[in-house]
């Protein structure tokens, strides 16, 4: 073997091996190995997040304010070696644009989420030292966003989000938790959903409509037949159906879409 085929082997290796490399990088869904079973809340890193349940009181917009916060706290915080400060779910409700008055009105449109993902790009979040959540009730909170923290100090960002993504596969958000951390999945919100206790939620027939809840997505389970469960988090605190959590299927009709943070 002569030295220029040798060479030509060499080049030819190599050119391959990058072709291979970046057609890996450009598909991560086929390297992502997905277990049956899994939960981001139990993985060792978590131990520098806080995962206080989250109980939004008498203000329903406090359900997206904390389940949106949350989700861009957990996917900071899951990649830091270091405790991280709460963010501040307060913030967020009060300074996200929208319409409505957002403690009384339940979201009846997914274009809120395009004003949350707007304020949390743009602006970030303060730390929940800064701004605690009040639980505010019949407080005609449109589009006011204080300056100061509760001590009347300036607030300051302390976390901006890249971005949020839409995923649509069952694949792409398996592969973004595992990746990246919590997904924010979009409910049709019915009576039955204040109802579970425990099990796979299941909508009634004549469910009444209250609009569009959001959940917190940090794993699932994968029953014998293959159908996949996502374990999630509701705003109602510990004492909602178990632990806070409710189980929804893939396929649920009721889903109205899903959302991951990039940090």
């Amino acid at each position: 073997m002569n030295r220029y085929t040798t060479f030509t082997i060499v080049v030819t290796s190599c050119v391959l091996l990058l072709v291979t490399l970046v057609s890996l990088e450009q598909t991560p869904s086929f390297l992502t190995y997905r277990p049956k079973e899994y939960d981001v809340t139990l993985i060792t890193q978590i131990d520098n997040c806080d995962q206080t349940v989250f109980l939004e009181g008498l203000c329903q917009g406090g359900n997206w304010a904390h389940i949106f916060t949350q989700s861009l706290y957990l996917t900071n915080c899951l990649r830091s070696s270091s405790k991280q400060p709460r963010l501040s779910a307060e913030e967020l409700l009060q300074c996200t644009k929208w319409d409505e008055d957002k403690c009384s009105a339940t979201p009846k449109s997914l274009k809120i989420v395009n004003s949350i993902k707007n304020f949390l790009l743009e602006n970030g979040l303060s730390t929940n030292k800064c701004l605690s959540y009040k639980q505010t009730v019949n407080f005609n909170l449109k589009n006011k966003c204080p300056i100061r923290c509760d001590d009347l100090s300036f607030k300051k960002s302390e976390l901006r989000a890249k971005d949020l993504i839409e995923l649509t596969s069952t694949q792409d958000i398996q592969d973004h938790i595992i990746n990246k951390g919590p997904v924010v999945l979009a409910l049709k919100y019915g009576s039955s959903l204040n109802e579970y206790s425990s099990g796979l939620y299941t909508t009634k027939k004549n469910d009444q409509d209250f609009g569009i809840r959001f959940l917190m997505v940090v794993g699932w389970h994968t029953e014998t037949d293959g159908k996949i469960t996502w374990k999630s988090l509701n705003s109602f605190g510990t004492q909602y159906g178990v632990d806070g959590r409710v189980n929804v299927g893939e396929k649920n009709q009721y889903i109205l879409g899903y959302f991951g943070f990039d940090v």
